[in-house]
């Protein structure tokens, strides 16, 4: 009998190793004891079954062949299981906090990690922190992210710079156990403290470790041959990066879908790997000491790139590769990237719910599940090019790959990326490979600096193509997330691959079946959302909230009229469903220009009636726009965001919805759509990804990081 799929051991380890880290996130979710009890007696049986089964005798004459063994490997399975679920609940429950939040203290520290939003606000992290308390100092074991809103203190930040400052220190924990969510940048930088800081008591020159030293170095010596958007842009290129890139230049990559050129991964690894084998084919010398100065230089690269869960891949399964070819052994693709993901969990087991990491694995299975058979298609029915055959396959494989992972953590897709990666990943492998090389050359030699100047001409015509592509219409498509859908999704792409040894009509039913499953829910997600009780929604803009009443209306109050905030809406409009807006309420003096993106709002979704204020707009003025608009004759203290503002819509009867914003706080006091009231304070606070906010909400409700529909409480 024909087997169903080939037997591969370290893929199942790795599945079960998987299952068991989101096993112990969800006993997490519900009780730390029980989990922990759950894992214990787990151990405790692999270890009683071990012992009892015949396997330590010399049955078996090498591992293999024990793996081959049914009973033994069911056994490493379920070790691998519970290990997963041990590993996770520790990270989940490390709560080690040297001391709990503290006021009034003096915090000395290195900042080591740099984000900045604008020219006020900015984050950075500090590590080896001290704090002065009561005459006391003591030592942090976790750093400390800090948040800034001083231009002062903003434009005077460095790597590597030691610093102290008074604060307030807030103790932290990376699972939020009331939303049973995980906070990766907490995780990932090892955050246990948040503090404000106002101002610098004194700064001090503190000693860099060897990464900062060696890019600080590198950076430099890119700005002083390259202009310094091609130098950023090369430095990003490098090393993965992004922070010195604009906003718009980021937002093109992504809606071009050619986001993976400033993440170092695969593709960049792969060309180191060319080039030095390049260089070693023209060296005799021995083997094996070629091998071991391309692992080194691999492992220096992901060292510099700070073990990013890419770059960490794709050096683990480059090394994994290169080994294979050094012992002579066939190389097993599949499982290489098992292996490598087993290595990377076993170290951070919460990488698994790591958006960078999801997108890396991913991205790769896409290619091996479907990009084989899409690139004889290619071949042999679309008769293309090779060079133009593999080039769609891979895309388009990996685009399959990744896309629950896009739909889920951004609710887009880029419909371009076939044709702008087409033009972009060969131009950028000429320039990484000119790029690595020169660089390499000018250090060594600097009075040849000059040549960096060859590829930033290519790094130009690189930063412009996604521009031109996410101008054109539709570039980034907006997609429903496939929750539990995405398990069908998956299915598919492994049962239509050559791993699964199904006859093509069955392989045709399955994944017509699926399909239909996947087709349904989508048609189903098209059907507007019937509000039936009255919701107050948070936006994931500042100033703008959502509110629903039973009676199926949708209000929006707050600023609408800004060109970044449109596209932001249209998202979470679509999240919620959202099939017409009742009214949209602006509680400020605006212009005619600004109404302009009210009505490109209108164009995505309908909008009954705009709210404005009384006197602001002559008759002539709102009568030029395809709108329904209606004067407030209330009187209004103006303070949103710098103004203050209290307005009343009887209508729908939303009264006296204020707003007070510092640098830190906003108070929101409103009365619900029947008259009751609610009264919360909404604390703002940096870090989710440097370049947008999480909101905490202290009262009767709970911490929020995106739209999350709160039930009005009735006083």
């Amino acid at each position: 009998m024909k087997k169903i799929f080939n037997y591969r051991p370290i893929v199942f380890l790795a599945l079960f190793l998987i299952l068991g880290i989101y096993l112990g996130y969800m006993l997490k979710c519900q009780n730390d004891w029980l989990a922990i009890l759950l894992g214990v007696l787990i151990l405790i049986f692999l270890l009683v079954a071990f012992i009892k089964l015949p396997i330590l005798n010399n049955k078996y004459n090498n591992l293999y062949n024990k793996l081959k063994s049914k009973h033994v490997f069911i056994i490493i399975c379920v070790i691998f299981l519970g290990l997963g679920i041990l590993l996770s609940l520790i990270d989940l429950n490390n709560k080690s906090k040297t001391i709990d939040s503290t006021n009034n203290s003096t915090i000395v520290g290195t900042v080591t990690d740099l984000f900045k939003q604008s020219d006020s606000l900015c984050y950075f992290v500090i590590n080896n922190c001290s704090v002065i308390c009561d005459s006391e100092t003591q030592k942090l074991n976790s750093n400390i992210l800090c948040y800034t809103y001083n231009t002062d203190v903003s434009s005077s930040i460095s790597l590597g710079q030691g610093i102290a400052f008074a604060g307030n220190l807030n103790a932290i924990s990376i699972f939020d156990s009331e939303n049973d969510e995980i906070n990766m940048n907490y995780y990932k930088y090892n955050i246990g403290y948040t503090v404000t800081v106002y101002s610098f008591e004194y700064t001090f020159s503190s000693s860099k470790n060897l990464n900062d030293i060696i890019l600080e170095f590198i950076k430099n010596k890119l700005l002083d041959i390259m202009p310094s958007d091609n130098a950023y842009f090369a430095y990003s290129i490098l090393f993965g990066d992004s922070s010195a890139l604009s906003s718009q230049q980021l937002e093109a990559f992504k809606a071009s879908g050619v986001m993976h050129i400033i993440a170092v991964s695969g593709m960049n690894i792969a060309i180191i790997i060319g080039i030095f084998l390049f260089i070693f084919s023209f060296i005799n010398g021995r083997k094996g000491l070629k091998f071991f100065i391309i692992v080194f230089t691999l492992l220096f690269y992901c060292y510099l790139c700070s073990f990013s869960p890419s770059v960490t891949r794709a050096t683990l399964m480059g090394i994994i590769l290169l080994f294979g070819k050094f012992i002579g052994r066939k190389n097993d693709v599949l499982s290489s990237l098992s292996l490598s993901a087993i290595i990377i969990l076993l170290i951070n087991p919460l990488y698994l719910f790591e958006v960078g990491f999801l997108l890396s694995y991913t991205c790769l299975l896409g290619i091996i599940f479907v990009g084989g058979q899409m690139n004889n298609f290619f071949l042999t029915r679309a008769k293309l090019p090779n060079f133009l055959a593999t080039s769609i396959s891979i895309t388009l494989s990996a685009q399959l790959g990744i896309y629950p992972v896009m739909a889920y953590f951004f609710n887009s897709f880029s419909l371009y990326s076939i044709f702008a990666n087409l033009i972009v990943v060969p131009l950028f492998s000429v320039c990484y490979v000119l790029l690595f090389c020169f660089l390499i050359i000018s250090i060594i030699l600097p009075f040849l600096s000059a040549i960096l100047l060859i590829p930033a001409g290519i790094l130009n015509l690189i930063s412009i193509i996604p521009y031109y592509f996410s101008e054109l219409p539709n570039a980034s498509l907006w997609v429903f997330s496939l929750g539990i859908f995405s398990i069908l999704f998956y299915l598919i792409l492994i049962v239509s691959s050559h791993f699964i040894n199904f006859k093509k009509k069955t392989k045709l039913i399955f994944c017509s079946v699926c399909g239909l499953i996947l087709t349904t829910y989508f048609v189903y997600n098209l059907i507007p959302a019937n509000f039936t009780k009255d919701q107050y929604l948070m936006s994931n803009q500042n100033n703008i909230v959502y509110l629903t009443s039973q009676n199926n209306e949708f209000i929006i109050v707050g600023n609408v009229t800004k060109q970044s905030h449109i596209k932001y809406l249209v998202n979470d409009l679509r999240e919620l469903k959202v099939g017409t807006i009742n009214a949209v309420v602006i509680p400020f003096s605006t212009s005619t220009d600004e109404l302009n993106y009210i009505e490109i709002l209108n164009q995505s979704v309908k909008i009954e009636y705009v709210y404005v204020f009384e006197n602001a707009f002559s008759e002539s003025e709102l009568e030029s726009f395809d709108l329904n608009f209606i004067q407030l004759s209330d009187t209004i203290d103006i303070s949103f965001a710098s103004y203050n503002t209290q307005i009343t819509v009887y209508d729908f009867k939303v009264l006296s919805f204020y707003i007070y914003n510092d640098y830190n706080k906003c108070m929101f006091l409103k009365k619900d759509l029947t008259s009751s009231s609610i009264n919360f304070l909404l604390e703002r606070m940096p870090y989710t990804y440097p370049q947008n906010f999480f909101y905490n909400l202290y009262g009767n409700v709970k911490h929020y990081n995106s739209i999350s529909d709160i039930e009005l409480i009735v006083s």
